[in-house]
């Protein structure tokens, strides 16, 4: 069992690699962004990455699925009980979008980069089924969905 200090590092550490991964498939693509750079920017080696994550996709995943969950849990912090204003909805995501510019850079590259559409097909179709649930809760127009 590890002691106390040993968590605080391995946490400390797979933020870290999550942070710089973000910036680094933004800035970079997927295809541009390499493992090495990636632990050179974390302060490490390639191989202390994948004691990590298992592979560049993997990691992949993780930080579009973390992203997506912050961004909704952002956006469902601005609810009002059962009070849905479709205003403040909008003012919602705008704000979270520009708060998490990196992620929505790398969200963009889905629709330019096959080979992220693929990794991240299963991932990226339950976020825009969860989005369109999500705005037919704020909005009962059918012709703004």
């Amino acid at each position: 069992m590890p002691n106390e200090r040993t968590f605080v590092f391995f946490s400390g550490m797979r933020e870290t690699i999550f942070n710089q991964a973000l910036h680094l498939f933004s800035e970079r693509g997927f295809e541009g962004a390499s493992m090495r750079e990636l632990a050179r920017r974390c302060g490490t080696t390639p191989s202390n990455v994948y004691n990590y994550f298992a592979s560049k996709e993997e990691l992949l995943r993780e930080v579009f699925g973390t992203g997506v969950e912050q961004i909704f849990a952002t956006l469902d912090a601005g609810r009002d009980g059962d009070v849905i204003d479709l205003r403040r909805y909008l003012k919602s995501v705008l704000r979270t979008i520009d708060e998490n510019r990196p992620l929505w850079k790398l969200i963009h590259q889905l629709r330019h980069n096959e080979q992220v559409q693929t990794i991240l097909e299963e991932d990226s179709t339950s976020l825009a089924n969860r989005v369109q649930l999500d705005l037919a809760d704020y909005c009962k127009e059918p012709w703004l969905l």
